[in-house]
């Protein structure tokens, strides 16, 4: 963002604009790739933009918006979750279908998997879940968001 900065700072009126019209359509470009990357979540987030100009300097945001459970959800998946032990709360005994495929990937822009459970019924009283890597949903949109505003504006 420093050299974005910079660009901004010693650009003429026309460059300034041009600059922020590049960075609003990248913004908004990864924001909608965010939306539609968990679109059909039950526990989805919402994407949104935030953009603040004054003189000089424009800011450029991409916010989730959720519940607080919705939020943790997309944090777990997003930053990944360590091997842990998970217990029933409200039953006696957890229900999973296996095998499972992931609809995410790490660092994939697009669905990699159906997101789908097999048929395969198990009943346990606890699982060693083996954790999830991180799918870095808004670490990839920001090296893209970036990479973009580079590239169109050749800095």
């Amino acid at each position: 963002m420093k050299k974005f900065k910079a660009a901004l700072e010693g650009a003429t009126e026309q460059g300034r604009r041009t600059a922020i019209q590049v960075a609003r359509a990248a913004v908004q470009a990864q924001t909608d790739a965010l939306n539609s990357a968990v679109s059909d979540w039950r526990t989805r987030v919402e994407f949104q933009q935030r953009e603040t100009v004054l003189g000089n300097r424009a800011r450029f945001e991409v916010l989730a918006k959720g519940t607080d459970e919705t939020l943790n959800v997309f944090r777990f998946v997003d930053e990944g979750t360590k091997p842990h032990i998970i217990r029933p709360v409200r039953a006696s005994a957890l229900v999973f279908f296996t095998p499972y495929s992931a609809r995410t990937a790490p660092r994939a822009q697009a669905q990699a998997g159906t997101g789908r459970a097999g048929n395969t019924k198990n009943v346990r009283k606890f699982v060693n879940h083996p954790g999830n890597d991180a799918r870095e949903f808004v670490q990839v949109a920001g090296e893209t968001i970036l990479e973009t505003i580079r590239a169109q504006l050749g800095k």
